[in-house]
């Protein structure tokens, strides 16, 4: 499978960049959306029970890709579409972008940075911002946190779900 895609638990993900805004960024060249999009038509993509844009890097830099994605998915398959994303799109992008998810979007998944002192007011602001948007366009908005995360940690991200609507999740992200 091309190295932008990995199939995992009946999931197939779309790896569009490996920009990061909470880590340095990874080395080499993003593919284009029409390398990724003839990747994808190599697949069945009904073989799978949710696409999911993520997996290292931060989707919201390609935004207009990804939606050129989305579009092509939709043509071809009735999949659930799943962003992944730091919840920052708004902040790095200088623009509102959770409206522009309606209308392929069945989750967001917001994906909450591990180190707290890395996280400046600004960014704070932007992912509670982010969740409350989304929430009002995207049927299930998630925050999710490590399993690992500290009783603090996860109290404090459910806490900002009870102020942002969204739903509450922890992953394993060692696997």
């Amino acid at each position: 499978m091309d190295s932008c895609l990995m199939a995992r638990d009946g999931k197939l993900h779309i790896r569009l960049t490996g920009r990061h805004p909470f880590h340095e960024d990874a080395p080499g060249q993003d593919p284009s959306r029409e390398e990724i999009w003839q990747a994808l038509q190599q697949l069945d993509l009904n073989e799978y029970r949710q696409i999911v844009f993520g997996g290292g890097g931060e989707p919201m830099y390609r935004l207009e890709d990804m939606m050129w994605l989305c579009g092509k998915i939709r043509e071809k398959s009735p999949v659930d579409l799943r962003l992944d994303t730091t919840g920052l799109g708004d902040l790095l992008r200088r623009e509102k972008t959770a409206f522009q998810l309606e209308q392929y979007f069945q989750v967001v998944a917001i994906y909450l940075p591990v180190e707290e002192q890395a996280v400046t007011d600004e960014q704070r602001k932007a992912i509670r911002h982010f969740a409350v948007a989304a929430g009002l366009f995207v049927p299930k908005v998630y925050l999710v946190v490590p399993e690992s995360s500290t009783k603090e940690k996860k109290k404090a991200c459910q806490e900002l779900c009870l102020q942002t609507g969204a739903r509450y999740r922890e992953e394993d992200w060692a696997s």
